[in-house]
């Protein structure tokens, strides 16, 4: 029989994580990009609306989940595709608190849940402030899923240690998780579970029978997963990158054959930028001081439990080196934060170790199992640690605010210039992912065609775009010669409006400036320098002073730029170096190099 006394101690013990959850949501959500946001988030929302298949791996599980989201909330879908990810980041705290909770308990032996609650709850608070993990709340995107199922297995991990592995329950739930996890971002998944399953086993002395029934359970979720990317692929849906239809291109898919991954990736000056980059990512968010508080954490995980430190420590290193591929190191690049929320999360569990710490010596005493809350050491541990991360905190509070940048309004600005019935040809991934998710959101009945021309790079790009333009072009040519014969295909029959790069350059005799892009008239005579350009500079300037949002303002410096280069190379210099002032004073409004 349950008494009304542990009904309230459950209560009590289940205050801190609900207002963890609902305090987290709101300062997301109130946050949240009010429609899509640029590059990967519009293609993921493009996606989810129109059953696509985005980049690999394919990120199934976000797709699926989001799509189940859409089915159960009442907010318009674009919006309510980001305040999913504030969900999920809300919900990823709200299982760390727990994890915090549950390994302090492990390495002090400590009963005292109220001390463990308020230093737990105060490493949440820093974690959930800092920009890494505010700026995957604030847009759709598949990073608060992924530590969501990161903090989901390594909670699942400390239950079964409590039982000796000995759950088939735990561990049916374990395995399934581990599965779940491998179909939203299988890179730093893949890279997190090696130290996840080492701390378990090496903790449990390496029990393996219960285990057994586990990972069969992991390897048909796995599948259905995947299979599911490719049943949406046979369907050939106007986002479909890869055309993963066959065993062929379903496994080039998985394993990012067509992506460029150079070896030089691991040379020493590369490894040497991805980890000063990590480092510094690190510090900004955490300070200098909370770092050392951290360190000295995970310094005394080898201490009391050399398989916990171990395991964490592993995690820690291979996610360091989650991002190794990456070209380009800065901060603004929001996707490097999401490969690092782990080690943002570890962190964050460490820095609380190191809190617990200071609490103990506090109290000048050993941490005994029946010790009570020293009220005072607590007040004083509480104060220490406002004052340790009060400048990150400062620092990182609603620095992920996107409630004023809005993909939409670019893609409404690019498309006004294009006919209704047009065929739209991209030079940016960026601007593709935009329109696809203005249609997809916004506009369902559309009848234009998008394409990028860089999926003409390959062979599945050009398929596609050929049978989505109903053009019978032979796609065993390159990107260029495609190009040159679709557009011969067009002229006659429904307008092109190009987006304008070099790819688009040996066409300039043959566009004209409209709007944001470029209407191809092969039979018109075209005057290239329109007499409104002073005004279109005006207006576009004050476009994109609507926000000082670094990927806004990067994406209209690029648009001025071409603009520029277009006028430049038909040989019309004032009104090239008018679009090249324009873009120079934007640029250094926003410290763009």
């Amino acid at each position: 029989m349950i008494r009304s006394a542990d009904i309230i101690n459950i209560m009590k013990r289940l205050i801190p994580p609900l207002l963890i959850f609902v305090l987290a949501y709101v300062y997301y959500s109130i946050q949240a990009c009010p429609s899509f946001y640029f590059w990967d988030s519009a293609e993921l929302t493009a996606a989810v609306l129109t059953d696509g298949v985005p980049h690999p791996p394919g990120f199934p599980l976000l797709l699926l989940i989001a799509k189940l989201w859409l089915s159960v909330t009442p907010f318009e879908k674009v919006l309510s595709l980001n305040l999913f990810s504030s969900f999920m980041a809300a919900a990823g705290l709200t299982i760390w608190y727990f994890v915090i909770m549950e390994t302090l308990r492990y390495l002090f032996r400590m009963t005292d849940r109220n001390s463990l609650s308020v230093i737990s709850f105060i490493s949440i608070v820093v974690l959930g402030i800092t920009f890494s993990y505010s700026i995957q709340a604030t847009r759709f995107e598949v990073y608060s899923l992924n530590f969501l199922l990161f903090a989901v297995i390594f909670y699942l991990a400390l239950k079964l240690i409590e039982t000796s592995g000995e759950s088939a329950v735990l561990n049916f739930l374990f395995y399934g998780a581990v599965g779940l996890s491998l179909g939203a971002h299988l890179l730093t998944m893949a890279l997190a579970l090696p130290g996840i399953f080492l701390f378990y086993y090496a903790w449990t002395k390496w029990k393996i029978s219960r285990p057994a029934a586990g990972i069969p359970l992991a390897v048909i979720i796995i599948v259905a997963l995947y299979y599911y990317l490719y049943k949406l692929a046979v369907l050939q849906p106007s986002l479909n990158w890869g055309d993963p239809s066959n065993l062929g291109r379903f496994l080039d898919y998985l394993f990012v054959r067509e992506f460029n991954l150079s070896m030089s990736s691991f040379s020493r000056a590369h490894l040497a930028e991805n980890i000063s980059f990590v480092a510094r990512l690190i510090a900004r968010q955490f300070g200098l001081i909370g770092i050392i508080l951290a360190l000295v954490g995970l310094a005394y995980t080898f201490i009391r439990k050399i398989p916990l430190g171990v395991g964490v420590s592993l995690i820690l290193v291979l996610n360091v080196f989650s991002s190794v591929f990456s070209t380009e190191y800065f901060y603004e690049n929001f996707d490097l934060h999401g490969y690092h929320l782990i080690s943002m999360g570890i962190m964050g569990m460490c820095s609380a170790i190191g809190l617990t710490l200071f609490y103990g010596f506090l109290r000048h005493k050993k941490m005994k199992k029946d010790f009570k809350t020293d009220k005072r050491a607590l007040m004083i541990t509480a104060v220490v640690a406002v004052l340790i991360f009060a400048v990150p905190i400062y620092n990182n509070i609603f620095s992920a605010d996107l409630s004023d940048v809005d993909g939409r309004t670019f893609a409404e600005a690019f498309l006004q210039g294009a006919p209704d019935n047009a065929m739209i040809i991209t030079s940016y991934y960026n601007t593709y992912f935009c329109l696809l998710a203005y249609d997809a959101g916004y506009n369902p009945d559309s009848k234009r065609i998008i394409h990028c021309l860089y999926n003409w790079d390959h062979k599945w790009g050009r398929e596609q775009a050929a049978r989505r333009s109903d053009e019978s072009i032979p796609v065993e040519r390159g990107r260029q010669e495609f190009y040159r014969e679709l557009l011969n295909g067009r002229t006659d029959a429904k307008p092109v409006y190009i987006e304008y790069d070099s790819s688009s350059r040996p066409l300039a005799k043959y566009i004209r400036p409209q709007g944001l892009g470029y209407i191809f008239a092969f039979h018109d005579s075209l005057k290239a320098c329109p007499q409104s350009f002073v005004y279109d500079i005006q207006l576009r300037l004050k476009e994109a002073s609507g926000s000082n949002h670094i990927e806004w303002i990067k994406t209209w410096v690029l648009w001025f730029n071409n603009r520029g280069l277009y006028y430049k190379h038909l040989g019309e210099i004032d009104a090239a170096n008018a679009y090249f002032e324009a873009m120079n004073s934007l640029a250094e409004t926003a410290e763009i190099e």
